[in-house]
């Protein structure tokens, strides 16, 4: 399935932070930029605990600072801390035998029809074929149209180790520019049936924060500094790259090249993303290459991020990116992650072939002014 949801400028910069492209002499020029990009919310440590635990039907405002949308808690759920990979943890009538959370993952975690599938074998059910997943329903989200899915099984939870019958899962994925919302409750299907059209409200009520709304673009050339979730980023872009309007999940995006072919970008995550091997190989699967394993990498020569080495991978061939619907038949991807204070830094070019071998000492470069 092929679904491109165009959400324009909405989910500004969740936990992101650049995505960018380069070539020819490194020739930089440094112009700053100050942007602000929130990361997953904390639960403040001075809620009371009526505030922690209780019934409420709208999220209290410090439970939705950070996030670039408000939304709407039903009647009896309760609220959870969240963490890393939840940006939303609920708990659907106060039930612990139930659970509603939202997560942002790059790259859409694999695909709508992977994830799609990877929620079919937790309810122990067969995967869709690619017709069943083009007939999936639709439901709006954020102005968009999401994928809707209703399961009912065995659930053996992410790790296959669980054994839990007569179970139903509720699921919104919402495919985004180089990533994926996606809204999953999950419980017993008595008490999901009973919640569902809680669940219905709790997703239609989500709404663009005015004050995070899109901002207008800054000038072709540009550095600038962000700090998400704390981290603050600094770089510098060198000259000729193209500062392209904002998009969801990106703090910038730069493009290149002839008729500006060659796109490159950094974002930034909370913790590990998924982990380094699982998204290079992410990577290696958009453009038709072979995996690599951990001491692979290990091998790779290496670029500088926030002052660490990391390493930087290349990969050739046919280039399909099904959530940006961008397709490069001759093309290169250069790509590197780095690591800082409990973050992810990635950096990724992809274009033609040419274009990119002529940008690679501008992206070694912007990485290395990649900084704090």
């Amino acid at each position: 399935m092929k679904f491109l949801a165009p959400l324009y400028g909405v989910v500004l910069c969740l936990t992101a932070i650049l995505l960018t492209r380069c070539g020819g002499p490194v020739a930089v020029k440094e112009i700053t930029e100050t942007r602000t990009i929130e990361g997953p919310v904390a639960v403040p440590a001075n809620l009371t605990s009526a505030q922690r635990f209780g019934m409420r039907t709208a999220a209290t405002p410090a439970a939705q600072d950070g996030l670039p949308f408000t939304y709407d808690v039903p009647d009896g759920w309760t609220t959870a801390p969240a963490n890393s990979m939840r940006l939303i943890n609920l708990v659907p009538a106060g039930d612990p035998r139930a659970e509603c959370y939202v997560t942002i993952l790059p790259g859409a975690g694999g695909g709508v029809d992977a994830n799609v599938n990877r929620w079919r074998n937790q309810m122990s059910l067969e995967p869709y074929t690619n017709e069943e997943l083009e007939a999936l329903p639709k439901r709006e989200l954020l102005g968009a149209e999401a994928i809707y899915v209703e399961f009912e099984g065995v659930y053996t939870g992410m790790s296959g180790d669980q054994n839990e019958p007569d179970y139903k899962l509720l699921g919104l994925i919402l495919p985004l520019n180089n990533s994926g919302m996606f809204i999953k409750m999950l419980g017993p299907k008595g008490l999901i049936e009973q919640e569902s059209g809680n669940f219905d409200a709790f997703c239609a009520s989500f709404r663009i924060r005015q004050d995070t709304a899109a901002q207008p673009a800054a000038t072709p050339s540009d550095g600038g500094h962000s700090h998400p979730d704390g981290l603050e980023v600094t770089w510098t872009a060198p000259e000729g790259w193209n500062k392209t309007a904002d998009r969801p999940m990106r703090a910038v995006t730069f493009t290149m090249g002839e008729n500006d072919s060659t796109e490159c970008y950094v974002s930034v995550f909370p913790g590990d993303a998924g982990g380094l091997v699982p998204n290079i190989n992410r990577w290696a699967r958009q453009i038709g290459a072979e995996p690599l394993t951990e001491p692979m990498i290990a091998e790779m020569p290496t670029v500088t991020i926030m002052g660490s080495p990391a390493p930087l991978v290349e990969f050739s061939g046919s280039f399909s990116d099904s959530m940006s619907g961008i397709e490069v038949t001759d093309a290169t991807l250069l790509g590197a992650i780095g690591e800082h204070a409990g973050h992810s830094i990635f950096v990724k070019m992809v274009g033609p072939a040419a274009e990119v071998a002529a940008q690679k000492e501008r992206f070694v470069a912007f990485c290395g002014s990649i900084t704090h």
